[in-house]
């Protein structure tokens, strides 16, 4: 929802980038540059997460609980699903419906997600 909220925002900043002409170019990479940043920004939200989710991987690897290759493998399973749902929260309302975005949706949902990955 945030992610959805904050890129609505950055399209309706660039509302004038809409319109397809060279003044706008600018504006209109700036708008995409953007969507990109708030996914990006929230990991400094995730620092404090992953530091308190790496002590609790480090016991239980040092315990002999689990594997390191078994937790990696099972959080990389969970994560990329999540990245495609923000992705299709950020670019959909925003890219496509405000600012009329005219690529291909699935090869820009599939950046979108590899770089929050």
């Amino acid at each position: 929802i945030t992610i959805l909220g904050a890129c609505i925002v950055f399209a309706l900043a660039y509302w004038n980038s809409r319109n397809r002409i060279q003044d706008q170019a600018i504006n209109y990479s700036y708008a995409n540059l953007s969507y990109v940043a708030v996914g990006s920004l929230l990991a400094v939200i995730a620092v404090y997460v992953l530091n308190a989710e790496f002590k609790s991987v480090y016991r239980e690897v040092k315990n002999g609980m689990m594997h390191p290759l078994a937790y990696i493998y099972a959080k990389s399973v969970l994560v990329l699903p999540v990245m495609f749902l923000f992705g299709i929260s950020a670019i959909s309302a925003s890219s496509y419906g405000i600012l009329g975005m005219q690529t291909n949706y699935v090869i820009y949902l599939i950046m979108y997600a590899i770089s929050m990955f």
